[in-house]
């Protein structure tokens, strides 16, 4: 694990998540169940997939090398 939640980042600012690294070709699991808003190319992120996992609350996982899932 990176840097996490409230910790500074790169510029100082606190971090609003945690930074979770992984080896190249690692199997990424979500870490909760949730409806799938966005899966797929995004800037230079790579492949990012936003789930929607209720009361408010989203989880970005960001520079995957492929995703497979569909949305809703």
């Amino acid at each position: 694990i990176g840097p996490r939640f409230g910790q500074a980042d790169a510029a100082g600012r606190p971090l609003m998540g945690d930074i979770v690294k992984t080896h190249s070709g690692a199997i990424v699991t979500a870490p909760a169940a949730g409806v799938v808003l966005y899966a797929g190319p995004f800037r230079s992120y790579g492949q990012l997939l936003i789930l929607d996992v209720g009361e408010g609350y989203h989880v970005v996982l960001a520079g995957l090398g492929k995703v497979s899932v569909t949305l809703g």
